[in-house]
């Protein structure tokens, strides 16, 4: 996992986005997705860790980790927006629109 999205740790409402190298792969060659948010486990400047992970030949595997700060409609809105898209070598870098 490499952090790919940093909304700013001095912000007060920031997300940071960790991703694994394979999540340059097409998404439309992912049939199953599987999300999850946990509130429990966060260090104490977020709110929710949200987990996105992906099935392979039946198997599960970490495809997205984000951490938010709250579950407000701005929040979730920014996240939305995050779109992975790759330079002209190949390379995928995630950014908000």
């Amino acid at each position: 996992m490499f952090l790919r999205y940093d909304l700013g740790i001095e912000d007060q409402q920031c997300i940071l986005v960790f991703a694994s190298e394979s999540v340059f792969q097409d998404i439309a060659s992912y049939h199953h997705l599987a999300c999850h948010g946990t509130f429990k486990i966060v260090p104490k400047q977020w709110f929710q860790l949200f987990s996105i992970y992906v099935q392979v030949k039946g198997s599960s595997f970490p495809w997205v980790f984000a951490l938010l700060p709250n579950k407000t409609k701005q929040t979730w809105s920014t996240f939305e927006y995050l779109e992975i898209n790759r330079d002209s070598e190949g390379r995928g870098r995630v950014r908000s629109l």
